[in-house]
């Protein structure tokens, strides 16, 4: 079985001052219609059921990820620490595995990111996810990066 965690926990601090710690980078509405946070579950809701899609996310930004995307309780990972996108990952894929067991193949998707093509991104994700499953082997998904750029993980 697969699942699928939004990383939602990050302050958007390169954004500042339009987000702060109140309004995470994902809570942005770019279209003025809907967040960056609800595109993302919008998005994976074609790959994934309600009950397969978690969001990992710090204690401070539970209440805003609830009323806005209506998950159960038991849907939000809660970080103890604010402690960057590995710790997350990890502690994911832990709680999870727990829940469902060894087998189950996990993904991460941030929540703040703007895909265009979106048949071209659910295509690549099935096709990863059936990897994943097959070999049992991680995969890594991401854009070879043109210039350094600290800001982004480099």
């Amino acid at each position: 079985m697969a699942y699928a965690v939004i990383m939602a926990g990050g302050q958007g601090e390169r954004f500042w001052p339009l987000t702060h710690k109140k309004l995470p980078k994902y809570r942005i509405c770019l279209d003025g219609k809907i967040s960056l946070l609800q595109k993302t579950y919008k998005r994976l809701r074609k790959l994934y059921s309600v009950k397969e899609i978690f969001v990992v996310t710090t204690k401070d930004h539970v209440r805003m990820i609830r009323d806005e995307l209506k998950l159960a309780p038991a849907q939000i990972i809660i970080e103890p620490l604010r402690r960057n996108t590995g710790p997350a990952i990890l502690l994911s894929t832990a709680l999870i595995a727990k829940r469902f067991g060894d087998n189950a193949v996990v993904t991460f998707y941030p929540a703040d990111h703007v895909i265009q093509n979106e048949k071209l991104f659910q295509d690549t994700m099935r096709q990863a996810q059936r990897i994943a499953e097959k070999k049992e082997m991680l995969v890594m998904i991401g854009i070879t990066p043109s210039f350094p750029a600290t800001g982004y993980g480099y």
